[in-house]
């Protein structure tokens, strides 16, 4: 899956402008994900609402493929201007209000933190007996043995998520003697990248590549997986890892974000605070040694603050106040 011809953020002001009259006709409230948006609907007698999910310091991140790294300046430009016709902004990451707040002091009351939340419909701890199903049917997909490790990462494939450190922190793990078996869920421009590492590491047959799946084949494959893992280089909060926890499976994952919000060592997976194949491979051979029980026990108890009951009251209260 290739990048469009067109960035991201002029196809975004493109739509807003083919459907502005009727956005600006109908609605009391606007919620945006993006800064570039608040420009274009400035004009709106609406509310306009904000919710983000990085840090834009992450622009100086030698990782970040936002494409707005080219051209801090202007997206700053962008920013000031913007950040003047926000009602509320929301931010998925503790650092980001802070840094907000620091930058637009006059402003300071305009910003504040929220958690992500995770479908609670969908991703929920499984039955013992569905569990052993969904794990059968994938030791027969895969051919996997009963008692072989199967770790499971879901992400698009990209420069933010450092797959490669994924890869060869589990080829780490291989050498070491391990017998997992990695599923990758998701698709991005790396995907040709990582095939070919793959293939030069001897890790066909190891590590699958499942592309793009639907939240309920998601939540089927973490319900049938006994870790989940995330390499990423810079996140919010992430939904994956909400998800995996969800599903009452641990999680080892790099310290980035506010993930380290989300995992504790010892009791519902493991971080990674050292961003190399070795450090990856520790982790996961850590978190492997626990009892799985408690770890499982352990995991779904800690994804329940996270569920939509708890967390959109505040969003949603916002929403009322922006209305009177």
């Amino acid at each position: 899956m290739q990048r469009g011809g067109l960035p991201l953020s002029v196809r975004l002001a493109l739509g807003i402008l083919r459907f502005r009259s009727q956005v600006l006709a109908h609605c009391d409230v606007i919620e945006v994900h993006r800064m570039e948006p608040a420009i274009l609907l400035a004009s709106s007698r609406a509310r306009i609402s904000a919710i983000f999910h990085q840090n834009m310091s992450d622009l100086y991140d030698s990782h970040s493929d936002i494409g707005w790294k080219r051209f801090p300046a202007l997206y700053f430009a962008i920013e000031r201007f913007a950040v003047n016709r926000l009602r509320r902004v929301f931010c998925v990451r503790l650092d980001a209000v802070h840094d907000y707040v620091r930058r637009y002091p006059s402003a300071s009351e305009k910003f504040q933190f929220i958690s992500t939340w995770y479908d609670s419909d969908v991703f929920s701890p499984p039955s013992e007996s569905l569990r052993s199903k969904l794990r059968s049917d994938l030791q027969q997909e895969f051919r996997l043995t009963p008692n072989q490790p199967l770790l499971i990462s879901v992400g698009r494939l990209d420069r933010q998520k450092n797959p490669e450190l994924l890869v060869r922190g589990f080829y780490e793990l291989c050498k070491r003697g391990s017998g997992a078996s990695l599923l990758i869920v998701g698709d991005g421009v790396l995907r040709p990248e990582l095939g070919n590492l793959i293939d030069q590491l001897g890790l066909v047959g190891r590590i699958h590549l499942l592309g793009v799946r639907t939240a309920r084949e998601i939540s089927s494959l973490l319900k049938a997986s006994d870790l989940y893992v995330m390499s990423s280089a810079y996140e919010g909060m992430p939904i994956s890892v909400l998800e995996a926890l969800a599903t009452g499976i641990p999680v080892v994952s790099t310290a980035v974000g506010e993930v380290p919000r989300l995992v504790i060592p010892g009791y519902n997976g493991e971080l990674v605070l050292d961003h190399t194949p070795s450090a990856f491979c520790d982790a996961i051979l850590k978190c492997l040694d626990h009892r799985v029980e408690d770890l499982i026990g352990a995991a779904s108890a800690s994804a329940t603050s996270y569920a939509p009951a708890r967390v959109l009251g505040q969003l949603f209260q916002s929403y009322r106040n922006l209305c009177t």
